[in-house]
């Protein structure tokens, strides 16, 4: 059956044609950003710090035209940069109020210069060059992580990074290079270099989020919830498996749980769990209060899609990661029938939401064999 879904504020996400698109108050996210088969997306509460994503941007050294070439969003809103002097040319938000552990994001594309460098203007560690033409990056400063670059097509990249201990108020610049290894607030280029740029974004966070359009003021995009009770009809509390396909949006050391409940608090449940530990999962399966099964396995990568099932049988308690048992415990009790009657993006209660991609989840009513697992 269909899920609960509550956001309470419109988001974005990649449709089918590669383009961002919003999507309205409580719709769900169904997002193409990974091509072929689409995932739900579904991330905390997040706030774009950057007061105008894609207008009244400020320039040094350079002409701006905005509006000047289609962007990501498939209008004609991209604005294009000139050089106009060879050093320092670079287009930069107004004041952001950078959080201790503040992400960045940016679309940026090549038009005839090879290299970007992303700076926050606050400190020298804060920076990265970039190579726009083939999609990778040079050298970057000491507090600036957790970097990624994602093609979107039509030879935009959106590029991102983690500024850590970046407390303060400062802007978030672009310099037009011609280098991968220019010191921080260095690169220069020749006059007439130009690229173009789409969608700025900051947000207090050790990972970057979809896209938050903002207009002249700061915007927030609240979490998804998703969840769906009333449904003991669907789940089997004796025996059943639980199967997903999902990627964790970052290994950033919280709990993110995917829960069948009788939805009392703490009461009989399992549960899929992405731990506190990198790229630990933990299976775990409650009589009661009482803790029965608890299978613990490290994936070598939590952020890619993995293939995990979690099997509860009277004596029979497994757990399959992409084709392979890892975890098992053949001699634990099950909770009596007709209980679990809830599954949830967290853990039955509100907490510990499951940020992620899900590309497919199933809840089967019986036990599956070990070739059925596989």
């Amino acid at each position: 059956g269909d899920f609960t879904f509550t956001r309470g504020s419109e988001a974005t996400r990649i449709n089918a044609s590669g383009l961002i698109e919003a999507v309205g108050d409580d719709v769900p996210r169904i997002d193409h950003s990974n091509g072929g088969c689409p995932i739900l997306l579904l991330e905390p509460q997040r706030t774009n710090l950057v007061f105008s994503s894609n207008s009244a941007l400020s320039s040094t050294n350079m002409d701006l035209a905005y509006d000047n070439i289609i962007s990501p969003d498939g209008t004609q809103n991209a604005y294009k940069s000139t050089t106009t002097t060879g050093s320092g040319a670079n287009v930069r938000t107004l004041n952001v109020a950078f959080t201790t552990t503040s992400s960045f994001s940016v679309f940026l594309k090549y038009g005839n210069n090879q290299w970007y460098q992303i700076i926050n203007s606050a400190a020298v560690n804060f920076y990265v060059n970039v190579d726009v033409q083939n999609g990778a990056f040079g050298t970057n400063g000491s507090q600036t992580e957790n970097l990624s670059i994602q093609d979107y097509g039509n030879g935009w990249y959106r590029v991102s990074g983690t500024f850590t201990n970046s407390a303060g108020t400062g802007t978030l610049r672009i310099y037009t290079g011609s280098s991968s290894s220019h010191p921080w607030a260095g690169a220069s280029a020749p006059i007439g270099s130009f690229n173009y740029g789409f969608g700025f974004q900051v947000e207090a966070g050790s990972y970057a989020t979809s896209y938050i359009p903002t207009d002249g003021s700061t915007v927030t995009r609240n979490q998804d919830i998703c969840t769906r009770d009333g449904i003991s009809s669907l789940i089997n509390s004796t025996e059943g498996v639980l199967y997903v396909e999902v990627a964790a949006l970052s290994d950033d050391g919280t709990f993110r749980q995917i829960c069948l409940s009788d939805n009392s608090i703490f009461g009989n449940r399992m549960f899929l769990r992405l731990d506190t530990t990198s790229n630990q999962i933990t299976f775990r399966y409650y009589i009661a209060t009482s803790l029965t099964v608890n299978l613990v396995y490290t994936l070598t990568d939590t952020t890619a899609i993995n293939k995990i099932a979690c099997q509860w049988e009277l004596n029979k308690f497994k757990l399959y990661v992409n084709g392979n048992k890892v975890a098992e415990d053949l001699s634990a009790n099950v909770m009596g029938a007709n209980l679990m009657d809830k599954i949830s993006f967290n853990d039955g209660i509100g907490t510990n939401s499951f940020f992620g991609k899900t590309k497919q989840l199933q809840v089967f009513k019986t036990a599956l064999t070990d070739a059925e697992l596989i």
